[in-house]
């Protein structure tokens, strides 16, 4: 009995800790995606970034329904399913596009952040990540969900210890954030807080549906599933609220950083900076591996040759694009997936509308 409670535990950890990979990268974890989606529009990002959370849970657990009522671990039959057959064709392409840039922008955060850090040459540094990743993805997904729900909770453990240290000891109270925030003249990707809140959870849709599915495939029991997944959900919201206070309280010292987060464990002692900037290259590689898996998981061959050749032929171009600077990357590609995102976010809903108001065939008039 408590062998299997602890399974059931195992479970729900790793599906958690292998949704909250997914999503933390390098943008989430190097303090940029947050600076960009949420703390450059002040105070009220706070607010906001509940109303995020109970999203992820949402979409996430809808995803994962979606892998398990359709038998597949692909986003294409999903993307058919929500939108039809030729509106669904188009976001199966634009999925797996938007996950090779998103791939490639693990590709480059991963560079930066060796070179920065560690002193590694940053072509070297891009090789390293692709290679790691071809490797990883190349075993199946059960040794990417393996790695996800391990490096999962380290993230999450060292985010919020940073952050948590930084917001305590940030000098720059939330007003005085607004009026700094206000006269830098910040130019954002949305036109409030709200719309850029549906824009971030519908990217994380666009980018790591495959790894949601791909749960919803392998997991048959609904309640253990759907734990995992909340799990995940609300160490995200967990990370991001630590994570933006932290920015918020010290926008005066990182409100220009590329890398924020990590320039924030620095100025708390120079070791911790070191440290986090291991844990970054940990998210980085976690995201790289799910956005890779999502690509290649539509290969169906046989032969182990012929697949890994395939990975890493997608790896190997996933390089070129790999090689722009990592903020610029982060500010365009992003809001853009986001924006297409929501169209799936709104089939989503309306999908479970309809299936909440259909009548069961008892209680249809005869």
């Amino acid at each position: 009995m408590e062998n299997k409670k602890n399974g059931l535990v195992g479970k729900i950890f790793s599906y958690g800790g292998s949704y909250f990979g997914a999503v933390v990268g390098a943008g989430f974890a190097s303090g940029q995606e947050v600076m960009q989606f949420y703390t450059n529009y002040g105070v009220m990002s706070m607010v906001a970034i509940i109303a995020a959370m109970v999203i992820f849970i949402w979409i996430g657990t809808r995803f994962a329904e979606y892998g398990n009522e359709l038998h597949t671990n692909t986003h294409g039959p999903v993307m058919k399913y929500l939108c039809g057959k030729y509106v669904g064709k188009f976001f199966e392409a634009a999925f797996l596009f938007f996950m090779f840039i998103g791939f490639s922008v693990m590709i480059s955060g991963g560079g930066t952040t060796l070179f920065q850090y560690f002193g590694i040459n940053q072509y070297i540094g891009r090789v390293i990540i692709a290679v790691a990743s071809v490797l990883a993805v190349s075993f199946g997904f059960a040794i990417t969900l393996k790695i996800g729900g391990f490096l999962g909770p380290i993230i999450v453990v060292f985010s919020i210890l940073v952050a948590s240290i930084a917001f305590f000891t940030g000098t720059t109270d939330f007003a005085a954030a607004d009026v700094a925030i206000k006269g830098a003249g910040i130019t954002t990707s949305a036109p409030n807080i709200w719309i850029s809140v549906l824009v971030y959870c519908s990217y994380c849709v666009m980018s790591n549906s495959p790894i949601l599915i791909s749960i919803g495939n392998v997991e048959d029991d609904k309640k253990i599933r759907n734990a995992g997944i909340t799990a995940g959900a609300v160490a995200l919201g967990v990370c991001l609220l630590f994570i933006n206070g932290a920015l918020l309280r010290n926008y005066q010292v990182v409100g220009t950083s590329e890398i924020p987060m990590v320039e924030l464990a620095g100025n708390i002692w120079k070791p911790l900076g070191v440290i986090y900037a291991v844990v970054l290259v940990a998210a980085i590689f976690t995201v790289a591996i799910s956005a890779l898996y999502g690509i290649t998981s539509r290969v169906t061959t046989d032969d182990p040759k012929k697949k890994i050749g395939i990975i890493s032929a997608v790896s190997i171009c996933a390089m070129v694009p790999g090689f722009l600077p990592f903020s610029s990357l982060v500010g365009t590609l992003y809001p853009i997936m986001g924006y297409m995102g929501l169209i799936v976010m709104a089939s989503v809903l309306y999908h479970q509308l309809k299936k909440m108001n259909r009548k069961p065939k008892s209680c249809l008039v005869k």
